[in-house]
C-alpha cells in the first residue's frame, strides 16, 4: 500500500513539475532586437585581443552576394558584469567565461529568459582552451545562429499564409511552400512562376521555375547561371524596350551545396541586372532535383532596395524558398 502512494506521489510531483515548467514556458517574453543582431558577453580585455579576432572572423564575415559589404551579424559586445536584466531578452546572446577550473564546453539553449531566444554558453580555463573551442565548434556557432534567423522568418511566414497561392502551386505545378500573405502571384506560365512583393521602400520577388532532368552537369555553377539566363531572358522583361533580367557577371557567383531537411540543394549567391536599365541586386537561389518527376527545380529570391542593406531581405526569401516540397505522384 504504501509502496502504491509512493508511486502516485512520485508521478503526481512528476505532472506538477512539467505543468510549471509548461506555464513558465507559456510567460516568456518576446525576443528584443532587430533580426541578425547578436549579444556577446565578453570581458573588454579579449574582445581586443586574439579571442575578439576569432569571434570577428566568424560573427562579422561578409555575407557573399550582395551590392554593399554586410556582416553576418550586427554584433554588440559588453563584459560580464554589464549583463544586465533588461538585456536577458536579446534575441540572441554568446556569452563567454575563462576562468582556472573550467572544463572546455559549449552548450546551445533555446528560451532561457524570452521566446525564441538562442543562448551560447561556452566556457574554458584559459585563452587557448577557448581557442581551440572555437577551432572545434566555431562553424556550429555560426550555423545554429543562422538557423535560429531562418526559423523566425519560417514562424512570421507560416502566420498569415497566401492559401490559394500555395493551393495554385500544388494543383498545377505539384509543389508545396509557404507563401506569405503580402506576396502576390504576378506571373505564371506552364514550368514557370513569378510572385512579387512591393512596398514603398523595397521589392522582393521569388522565381520558381523547373525543366527536365537531363544533364549530369545540371548543378554546376556554369550550368545553373546559363539556364537561369535562359529562362529570365523570356520571361522577366524589362520596363525599356528590348530590357530583361540577368545575371551581374563581372562578379563571380558563389555556389554551395546544403542538405535542408533531407532535401539536397544547390545554393548561388549573386546580383541580378537588368539589360538596358539601372536596376539591380541580390538574389539566392535554391536548386533541387524532384526525382519523382524526374525535373530539376530552382526556386529563386531577389530584392530591390536601392541605397540600402538587404541582408534580412534575401534571409526572409531563404525562409520561404526552403520550405518547398513536392507533392506526391
Amino acid at each position: 500500500m504504501m509502496q502504491k502512494i509512493r508511486m502516485i506521489l512520485v508521478f503526481t510531483l512528476f505532472v506538477i513539475a512539467c505543468n510549471q515548467e509548461q506555464t513558465s514556458k507559456l510567460h516568456l517574453p518576446s525576443v528584443n532586437g532587430k533580426a541578425g543582431e547578436v549579444l556577446l558577453i565578453l570581458e573588454d580585455g579579449y574582445w581586443q585581443d586574439t579571442i575578439g579576432n576569432y569571434f570577428k572572423d566568424l560573427l562579422l564575415a561578409e555575407v557573399p552576394g550582395l551590392p554593399q559589404i554586410e556582416p553576418l551579424f550586427d554584433v554588440s559586445q559588453i563584459p560580464n558584469s554589464g549583463f544586465s536584466k533588461m538585456l536577458q531578452a536579446s534575441r540572441n546572446i554568446v556569452r563567454v567565461n575563462i576562468q582556472k577550473g573550467f572544463k572546455p564546453a559549449i552548450n546551445f539553449k533555446k528560451d532561457v529568459w524570452a521566446e525564441p531566444q538562442i543562448y551560447i554558453q561556452m566556457q574554458a580555463p584559459n585563452e587557448q582552451e577557448l581557442l581551440n573551442l572555437l577551432d572545434k565548434h566555431g562553424i556550429q556557432m555560426v550555423d545554429y545562429l543562422l538557423e535560429a534567423e531562418r526559423n523566425r522568418n519560417f514562424i512570421r511566414a507560416k502566420q498569415y499564409e497566401a492559401i490559394e497561392i500555395e493551393r495554385k502551386l500544388k494543383s498545377k505545378h505539384q509543389l508545396s511552400m509557404i507563401i506569405p500573405k503580402d506576396f502576390q502571384l504576378y506571373d505564371e506560365k506552364k514550368k514557370f512562376i513569378w510572385l512579387k512583393k512591393e512596398t514603398r521602400n523595397y521589392m522582393m520577388g521569388i522565381f520558381i521555375y523547373y525543366y527536365n532532368y537531363t544533364d549530369t552537369n545540371t548543378f554546376s555553377v556554369e550550368y545553373l547561371i546559363h539556364k537561369r539566363d535562359s529562362v529570365l531572358k523570356l520571361n522577366v522583361p524589362g520596363e525599356n524596350k528590348g530590357s530583361y533580367m540577368t545575371t551581374e557577371h563581372r562578379i563571380d557567383p558563389v555556389l554551395a551545396h546544403l542538405k535542408y531537411k533531407k532535401r539536397y540543394f544547390a545554393e548561388v549567391r549573386a546580383r541580378w541586372d537588368v539589360v538596358n536599365d539601372a536596376m539591380g541586386g541580390p538574389f539566392v537561389s535554391y536548386t533541387t532535383l524532384d526525382k519523382k518527376r524526374n525535373r530539376i527545380v530552382t526556386l529563386e529570391g531577389f530584392a530591390y532596395y536601392p541605397n540600402n542593406n538587404k541582408r534580412d531581405l534575401i534571409r526572409q526569401l531563404e525562409a520561404i524558398l526552403l520550405t518547398v516540397d513536392f507533392e506526391d505522384k
